[in-house]
């Protein structure tokens, strides 16, 4: 009894531990999502501004 008690405990543990895992994943994977977008509204308009700057888009190409 105990021994099956022990048993279902540790299957539980190890159910409880994958799920946690992947939730911690699916959240990190939205945060970064998240993230990128509002980092794209802060950097869109430096980056735009730069690119109709003549000869700097020729800049960036350089070396590719």
């Amino acid at each position: 009894m105990a021994d099956e008690s022990a048993k279902e405990f540790s299957a539980a543990v190890r159910a409880f531990e994958k799920a946690s895992k992947e939730l911690s994943q699916n959240t990190g994977t939205e945060v970064a999502k998240i993230v990128g977008k509002d980092l794209l509204k802060v950097t869109d308009p430096f980056v735009k501004s730069f690119n109709q700057i003549p000869g700097v888009q020729t800049l960036g190409n350089v070396g590719k």
